[in-house]
């Protein structure tokens, strides 16, 4: 029958139609990994642009050769040569989807770095009458840096799922002079002191190290992240970051950085 023969046929590509349609929706609506229509029957316009704020804190663990030279006498007694420190960091943010499963993020905040670094132990003698021991001591120092911050990350969707990795990096401009305190203290013997009223362990040093701080720094890093819906057009994304300086943080000295950070990020499209 001619026309069973054209029904037939007339069946299947409105079946194919509807299936390519559908593929056509879901690539759309699922942009970010999530299904934010109300209903098949009432498709929206899903965003691919979304703007927010991200916070986050990091571990740093540093590498350095920084020597320190006594101001008044220009003798070069210790090098800090490690140390660890927090870094905070805040930021408004845009996170605009190129493809269903490529992210471009941007980003441009605060970046407050503290520093603790730690010298090579020192041993002096010293005399007390005819009685002459041998001090060890090693010299501290506290820093704290504030940067401006502009970052960037490209990101990918793995398996068509929330989760998601990426690279980026961290352009850092220093925005004031370093905050510095220094000191020495005594390790050992036990009955060795600084003089002073009363004596104590511990002195009080002028700082000369970490004035040089680079006015700029470069810090690629990589990423590990999950998105969570929260409403239509909103999400959040716990991230995990490694990063490392390329360039040392001090301008005339050697002082690199390994960070471990953890964030997270808000953002809603409007």
């Amino acid at each position: 029958n001619p026309h069973y023969g054209w029904a037939m046929r007339t069946r299947l590509l409105h079946i194919l139609l509807v299936i390519l349609l559908s593929l056509s929706c879901t690539h759309v609506v699922w942009s970010q990994g999530f299904d934010w229509q109300y209903s098949a029957r009432f498709p929206v316009d899903v965003p691919t642009r979304f703007y927010g704020i991200e916070l986050g804190g990091s571990y740093g663990m540093f590498q350095g050769s920084l020597d320190y030279v006594e101001l008044a006498t220009g003798f070069p007694c210790c090098t800090y040569d490690a140390g660890r420190g927090t870094h905070i960091r805040g930021a408004v943010t845009v996170d605009s989807w190129l493809t269903p499963v490529v992210s471009l993020q941007l980003g441009i905040g605060l970046d407050v770095r503290s520093t603790a670094l730690t010298s090579n132990l020192q041993t002096v003698p010293r005399r007390n009458g005819n009685d002459i021991k041998v001090v060890t001591t090693q010299y501290e120092l506290d820093g704290t840096v504030t940067y401006g911050q502009l970052s960037g990350a490209l990101r990918y969707r793995l398996f068509d799922s929330h989760l998601n990795v990426g690279l980026g990096t961290r352009i850092l401009l220093r925005l004031a002079a370093p905050t510095v305190e220094q000191r020495e203290r005594i390790l050992g013997p036990d009955d060795q002191f600084f003089t002073g009223n009363p004596p104590s362990k511990v002195a009080n040093l002028p700082s000369a190290v970490i004035t040089d701080a680079s006015a700029f720094v470069l810090e690629p890093f990589a990423l590990l992240a999950y998105d969570i819906s929260l409403h239509r057009g909103t999400y959040l994304s716990p991230t995990f970051t490694v990063g490392m300086s390329v360039n040392s943080l001090s301008s005339t000295q050697s002082w690199r950085t390994l960070d471990l950070g953890l964030g997270i990020r808000l953002v809603r499209a409007f």
